[in-house]
């Protein structure tokens, strides 16, 4: 049963070392299985709470960075499907921006995407899952509920 415990990632980041053999590739390969699980969890809330209609497709649904010595990538993953009933989704994700490590600004402009990504999630993904989270919480006790007086 959600609580006030239960955590929604919004943004996963991978920190990989060039030097102990890891690469960009592998991080956003890593990156996109949080971001799938992530976002199936997050269907399965929508799906559960009823909000699956309120879903929109048109947004981002999670956020991912890759960091080496090097650069960050940050990526945005997203869904797309579930049109007119049709409870088939495919999840996506891209690389939307690349900052190279090598300056005070690439460090700068990587800390300021990662902090929009941060406002951005805590204050319109946090209300629309926190909705959710309070239905869910509502059907779960009614349906328990329900069971007890049979």
């Amino acid at each position: 049963m959600p609580d006030d415990k239960l955590l929604f990632p919004f943004l996963v980041i991978e920190f990989k070392s060039q030097a102990k053999g890891s690469t960009q590739y592998i991080a956003s390969n890593q990156a996109a299985n949080a971001g799938a699980i992530a976002l199936y969890g997050y269907l399965e809330l929508m799906q559960r709470s009823s909000h699956i209609q309120k879903l929109d497709m048109s947004n981002p649904q999670f956020f991912s960075a890759s960091i080496d010595h090097e650069q960050v990538r940050i990526n945005v993953h997203w869904l797309s499907g579930g049109v007119d009933g049709d409870l088939t989704y495919s999840f996506h994700v891209e690389v939307v921006a690349k900052y190279l490590l090598d300056s005070k600004e690439g460090v700068r402009a990587a800390m300021e995407a990662i902090k929009n990504i941060l406002d951005y999630s805590l204050d319109t993904r946090l209300r629309g899952i926190s909705e959710a989270l309070d239905e869910y919480r509502e059907i779960f006790v009614a349906a328990r509920d329900a069971e007890v007086f049979e």
